[in-house]
């Protein structure tokens, strides 16, 4: 007869998002997908654990790491499958959420480099209103170029019906 346990709730050590490693009453042991230990073999990395998100990363975007930190063929064979997969695959191992948090990391990361500080809301919320503006500013004058555009239309033709 199994076991059950409940679910390990623990953070991924790279960006310290929350994850859940699932108990596996057949095998009697704890899920090792996001354990990192269990993919490197190395001492040092029992009991830490990586979510899906940066695996995914790890694999497409550094191979060395990946290749220098995971030595066991079956093991790459393995990861490759659950991280890596066909182009079409790559997508769909990502829930909308861990899209949604790659695209939230890369866009802090460059609002980081233009100087904005994410840590204060106040000057978040001034970055916006002036974002806003500016937005609102060119939408306005895209508005009257389009009204121009279609007097100018207007003219033309009213040119073109005097002409025949």
């Amino acid at each position: 007869m199994y076991t059950l346990k409940p679910p390990l709730k623990v953070n991924c050590f790279q960006c310290q998002k929350k994850l859940t490693v699932n108990f596996c009453p057949p095998s009697q042991k704890y899920s090792n997908k996001n354990n990192w230990g269990y993919w490197t073999d190395k001492k040092q990395n029992q009991g830490k654990y990586r979510c899906d998100t940066c695996l995914i990363d790890l694999y497409r975007h550094h191979k060395l790491a990946y290749l220098d930190s995971i030595t066991d063929s079956k093991k790459r064979r393995t990861f490759r499958a659950y991280f890596g997969g066909s182009k079409t695959a790559k997508t769909a191992l990502l829930t909308k959420t861990q899209q949604k948090q790659i695209k939230v990391r890369s866009l802090s990361e460059l609002l980081r480099k233009k100087g904005i500080d994410l840590d204060d809301e106040d000057k978040i919320g001034d970055q916006l209103e002036n974002w806003l503006q500016t937005l609102l500013k060119a939408v306005a004058e895209n508005a009257l170029k389009d009204k121009k555009i279609q007097e100018l239309k207007k003219q033309l033709a009213q040119k073109q019906k005097k002409l025949s």
